[in-house]
């Protein structure tokens, strides 16, 4: 839980540093429309991932069985350290740099900067 607000406390320094802005330049708080969005990316990428496991299953003749040694716990682990990672990416790199590189040098070159 530090390793969270010390990303936040570096990309809030960051943006503050470079370009006299608060974190919320980032969009960290939701709105209705990127709520929306969220949800339906949320929504097509499950179906997605249904239709992939439905087709190898059929397909490739592959079966899935549960694993009886996970469990809540670890599910719940899990998705805490994936949002960790995806939390730093994001806010350090996808956030506060991409955004203080678009200030600084224009959209296009900081997009191939930022895709290196």
């Amino acid at each position: 839980m530090l390793g969270i607000l010390v990303v936040f406390i570096i990309s809030w320094l960051l943006l503050w540093l470079f370009s006299r802005e608060h974190i919320t330049v980032l969009g960290i708080k939701p709105t209705s429309g990127r709520l929306k969005e969220f949800l339906i990316g949320l929504v097509l990428m499950a179906v997605f991932c249904i239709i992939n496991l439905l087709g190898q299953a059929y397909f490739q003749d592959v079966s899935y069985v549960q694993n009886p040694d996970y469990g809540i716990r670890e599910s719940i682990n899990g998705v805490y350290w994936t949002f960790k990672a995806a939390l730093f990416e994001e806010l350090i790199f996808r956030g506060a740099i991409l955004y203080i590189l678009i200030r600084k040098i224009g959209v296009i070159k900081a997009c191939i900067i930022g895709s290196i």
